[in-house]
């Protein structure tokens, strides 16, 4: 009787191993899918910040030049040469920033012809996707007559 009950228990240690090893295979594949997940997060927040710094780099450039240059930026005419380089820098520094997704800068002035509002939009689409993203900046500059 002792010899048909051990019979009957061969292979269950090998069964129990290959459950083990299954567990810890999708717990390897669970990780490697929450790395993916984290890389595509940091390289959207990268991109992210890099619009940011694009249109308020081009706000700080306005800024400093004054009120009678701050008409020269909008991209719906030739633009100037600060323009140019300006979208070059983010041609080269977004991918999918060409094409349908130049960046645009609109600039509208208050009654006092003081006082501007300017709309940064700046474009981008990550590698191997179609999903396109924009970030909108809207400033205020307002010079003073002094």
């Amino acid at each position: 009787m002792m010899n048909r009950t051990s019979k009957s228990q061969q292979g269950v240690m090998l069964i129990e191993a290959m459950v083990g090893i299954l567990i810890f295979a999708i717990g390897i594949l669970a990780l490697m899918g929450l790395q993916t997940a984290a890389i595509g997060s940091t390289s959207e927040a990268k991109y992210r910040s890099d619009a940011a710094f694009f249109a308020n780099q081009i706000v700080g450039e306005m800024w400093v030049l004054g009120k009678d240059e701050v008409g020269t930026f909008a991209t719906s005419g030739a633009g100037n040469a600060q323009v140019n380089r300006w979208k070059a820098d983010i041609a080269n520094a977004l991918p999918g920033s060409t094409g349908g997704n130049v960046p645009t800068i609109t600039i509208v002035t208050d009654a006092s012809g003081l006082g501007f509002e300017i709309t940064v939009r700046v474009f981008w689409q990550k590698p191997d996707t179609t999903d396109r993203h924009q970030l909108i900046s809207i400033s205020r500059v307002d010079f003073n007559q002094e």
